[in-house]
């Protein structure tokens, strides 16, 4: 928390009420996912209002966005405390707590503190490069295509024509 919400919180709630304030994990992957949040809600913003071919949803724990063929997607798994990014030409990245230093540990940190505003506005810069690089009139792929087609079902379990 940084030291204007720190006094703030002094001044307006009771010591004996006051939540903790320190960083853990929980609070740690919110912001960072509230930052996904932010700057997706800006770049479909800004495209709408110029009509570009720009898709997504800020709500929830699965926040992404599409600008023509090209993708971003940051989704929280509570449960696993992992916030998984796909960025357009790279693999699928992990943002997780790690506990020992007391922060969050992503792709691309080289052992400095992760900047999650940086990879987020960074990831989405990639986005919009993939969507410039992309032929006209490409299309994003479905979220929910499979990698490849699924297996015909098995004899025993097609209806009996007759």
């Amino acid at each position: 928390m940084d030291e204007w919400r720190q006094r703030l919180l002094g001044d307006l709630v009771p010591e004996t009420s006051r939540p903790t304030t320190d960083l853990s994990a929980a609070t740690a992957l919110e912001i960072a996912l509230g930052m996904a949040r932010s700057e997706i809600a800006y770049v479909l913003e800004l495209g709408r209002a110029h009509k570009l071919p720009v898709a997504g949803n800020v709500n929830g724990d699965d926040v992404w966005m599409t600008i023509g063929p090209a993708r971003v997607r940051f989704t929280y798994d509570r449960r696993k405390g992992v916030i998984a990014a796909t960025v357009p030409g790279h693999e699928e990245a992990a943002i997780a707590w790690d506990a020992s230093a007391r922060a969050l540990r992503g792709p691309a940190a080289g052992g400095n503190a992760f900047d999650a505003r940086t990879f987020v506005r960074t990831a989405l810069d990639a986005a919009v490069a993939a969507w410039k690089a992309a032929p006209p009139g490409s299309v994003p792929p479905r979220w929910d295509a499979p990698a490849q087609a699924p297996a015909a079902l098995p004899e025993d379990t097609k209806k009996s024509e007759g």
